[in-house]
């Protein structure tokens, strides 16, 4: 996962102070850019942080599908847990989808300087920019309306409630 976060970072940094040294300042799309990269060490580091709690719920799970209840925890550790990995497969989840739709929209705003004096290509970029907002809004809002349940609440959403 770091190197490849690594890799990302580097390769929009150079890209960013290239364009900055040949056109002397910096437009909307590296604005974007610059925030996906943002975006992007956050949900790096919020994954990294909440990786034992998502491999203890998903061991969890594991168990009680093999039935196997000794080693479950108590209600409120059980409780504070499953809270704890649907906070950060939220969380991650949305800061993930704001970094591509993000790097989308730079290479969008990095276009529109292409297509400016062509009147049907414009129309097709408007197009796609509203295509990307409902995707982006679509991509954001679907687990929130898939199960808008939070914690232990949100078991209702499954047809086959793991804990």
């Amino acid at each position: 996962m770091w190197t490849l976060f690594a890799l990302g970072i580097l390769t929009a940094t150079i890209r960013t102070i290239l364009r900055f040294r040949s056109k002397g300042r910096l437009f909307l799309d590296d604005a974007f850019l610059i925030f996906a990269c943002l975006c992007l060490a956050a949900a790096s580091i919020i994954l990294q942080t909440g990786l034992g709690t998502l491999i203890s719920v998903e061991q969890l799970v594991r168990q009680y599908d093999t039935g196997d209840l000794a080693d479950m925890p108590d209600g409120e550790a059980l409780r504070a847990m499953i809270n704890c990995y649907h906070s950060v497969h939220t969380v991650h989840g949305s800061l993930v989808w704001i970094t591509i739709f993000s790097v989308k929209f730079s290479f969008l705003c990095f276009f529109r300087q292409l297509v400016e004096k062509m009147p049907r290509l414009l129309r097709y970029w408007k197009f796609v920019i509203g295509f990307n907002i409902a995707a982006f809004l679509y991509c954001e809002s679907y687990m929130k309306a898939q199960c808008p349940h939070q914690g232990l609440a949100a078991r209702e959403c499954s047809s086959n409630p793991p804990i």
